[in-house]
């Protein structure tokens, strides 16, 4: 067992994310076996990295409020899903928590792989000896994914309140604030900014063309209304937001 398993507390108030693979069946029906099994281990193994804590260096050197030292985050992989889960529910997890799910979105859409998640918080049981989480915030950050229609992550509104609590400049770095969409209308929420995580994007200058060339792209892995994921995407982030970085 890793030294990271032991540290987490049987039960406890914590935040966890949740992430869907949009698509999988029909990836699995339509791509090489051997594609699909370099991109999703390519994307995985960007996942499993999330345990480590160099994986936060870079980071955490621009940012005096990112402690690596203090929480954890640790991913747990279920075919087509993602979870997140914090060991408690410190200031570092909540930054750790933003972080990782900024992370995961860019590498994920980055690699023509459609994603979209929330995130939730509260009294959380995780037993990664024995497999077995279970807990309200996983369901309410399911719950909210499967609302949304864009290719993303928003905050459920169990996790908004620390938003305002915490006042951090990681905040304003990693969450965009306004209307979503949803399959039936939008709303307002937070949600999370992955654009300043891009590899492509290098320069300021260039981190809108990097972001339509990514969603672009996402259109040869779709058909039909899956295609609206992407032309909502491409309102949200091209149009209705000005991207930060």
């Amino acid at each position: 067992m890793r030294k990271k398993d032991r540290d987490f507390e049987l039960t406890c108030e914590r935040y966890v994310a949740f992430f869907d693979i949009l698509g999988f069946k029909n990836m699995v029906y339509r791509e090489p076996h051997d594609e699909i099994y370099f991109k999703l281990h390519r994307f995985i193994k960007k996942v499993e990295g999330l345990r480590d804590s160099e994986n936060f260096l870079l980071f955490n050197a621009q940012n005096t409020n990112f402690d690596i030292d203090k929480g954890i985050v640790m991913p747990v992989v279920f075919s087509d899903s993602i979870v997140l889960i914090s060991n408690s529910d410190s200031i570092h997890c909540f930054n750790k928590i933003l972080f990782a799910s900024s992370m995961i979105l860019a590498q994920s859409l980055s690699n023509n792989i459609p994603i979209k998640g929330a995130i939730a918080f509260g009294l959380f049981t995780s037993n990664f000896h024995n497999s077995l989480f279970f807990g309200r915030p996983l369901i309410d950050a399911y719950i909210l994914t499967s609302e949304l229609h864009f290719l993303g992550a928003a905050l459920h509104h169990s996790i908004e309140q620390n938003v305002s609590k915490y006042d951090l400049d990681l905040a304003d770095d990693f969450l965009f604030n306004g209307d979503i969409p949803l399959k039936k209308g939008h709303v307002q929420h937070y949600y999370i900014d992955w654009t300043c995580l891009l590899e492509e994007a290098i320069e300021t200058d260039k981190l809108d063309i990097a972001v339509e060339v990514i969603l672009d792209n996402l259109y040869l892995t779709a058909s039909g209304s899956d295609r609206l994921y992407i032309d909502n995407s491409k309102r949200l982030y091209l149009e209705d937001e000005q991207l930060k970085c």
